[in-house]
């Protein structure tokens, strides 16, 4: 049911509904332990079945490593892992994209 009030030059318009709905995200995911010494862990679990690729940038955003690209079945838990090996301490970015959706998410590696 919608309703208009005239307040002064404008409208204002109102919009009644029935209860909030709660939507999925497209996209649930973790990286731990964060900060992390040699090996981070990442999970992730999508909404809908679609191509999804991981990747670790450095700082400047230029990639490192390719955890993993594939196509990812919708809510099924996925875990990859990333032995930092010998790329130096510092902040990195881990990156989560689908074709809808790019996530991003800082990690520290400390040595």
């Amino acid at each position: 049911m919608k309703g208009r009030e005239q307040a002064g030059a404008r409208t204002v318009a109102r919009t009644a509904t029935s209860e909030p709905v709660a939507v999925a995200p497209p996209a649930t995911w973790q990286a731990y332990p964060n900060p992390f010494r040699e090996q981070v862990t990442v999970r992730f679990t999508l909404a809908e079945t679609q191509a999804v690729t991981v990747r670790v940038l450095d700082s400047q955003g230029r990639a490192i490593t390719t955890l993993g690209q594939e196509e990812a079945q919708a809510n099924q838990p996925y875990e990859l892992e990333w032995q930092a090996g010998k790329q130096p301490a510092g902040m990195y970015l881990l990156q989560l994209q689908t074709p809808t959706h790019q996530y991003t998410q800082k990690l520290l590696l400390t040595k």
